[in-house]
């Protein structure tokens, strides 16, 4: 999902919908969309649900890997996806007013050293990033040029694939991951984690 000080919107979609119901994509990105059953399912779920119910749809939607959401919704199988930005999908329509910003940041293990300078400093550590995931230009690129390097980069799939980035650096296996900063905040408090994980810079 997903971005660097980039627009998120609440549904983008790939074609006319005429269905009564809307049935949407994404991998869990709380609090923007949670678990799909949960008394609180997301900020973004809510709007698209309240917005969408006024002109007699009911809004749907699956947790999926992300980059199985892009293919999906490109099929037609999804009317849309939850949260995403134009860098990931420039061919998809995109309303003109968006509902929120992301930025993103770079998490440690407490006590480790590395802080976030420059792309230069990416160069000294293990990378944890999430598959099909836009963070930016200068990233993006950065990733491209790296994919085939698992001693720069780790890249995790899947639907808990932030989750998969947590565990891994808590076991060392990574030095550092990027994660949009209001994700791993609601993530490090659910579970209890400000005491284990540090914000160590983001991107300008």
């Amino acid at each position: 999902m997903k971005k660097l000080m980039s627009l998120i919107f609440i549904v983008v979609f790939c074609s006319t919908v005429n269905a009564d119901e809307i049935r949407l994509s994404a991998d869990e990105w709380c609090p923007y969309n949670c678990a799909i059953n949960d008394t609180r399912p997301g900020f973004v779920i809510e709007l698209a649900r309240s917005i969408f119910k006024k002109k007699g749809h009911s809004i749907t939607y699956e947790l999926i890997p992300w980059n199985r959401a892009i293919l999906e919704a490109r099929k037609g199988t999804y009317h849309g996806l939850i949260a995403t930005t134009p860098e990931e999908v420039p061919d998809f329509i995109f309303p003109g007013e968006e509902q929120a910003k992301s930025s993103m940041s770079f998490w440690v293990k407490k006590g480790t050293q590395w802080r976030f300078s420059s792309l230069q400093s990416l160069d000294n550590i293990r990378l944890g990033v999430i598959d099909d995931y836009s963070y930016s230009y200068e990233v993006d690129t950065y990733i491209q040029n790296r994919k085939n390097d698992d001693s720069r980069l780790q890249i995790s799939y899947g639907e808990n694939a932030l989750e998969t980035n947590v565990n891994l650096l808590l076991k060392d296996a990574i030095t550092a991951f990027i994660a949009d900063r209001d994700v791993m905040g609601y993530h490090i408090f659910t579970r209890e984690l400000s005491d284990r994980i540090v914000e160590a810079g983001f991107l300008n």
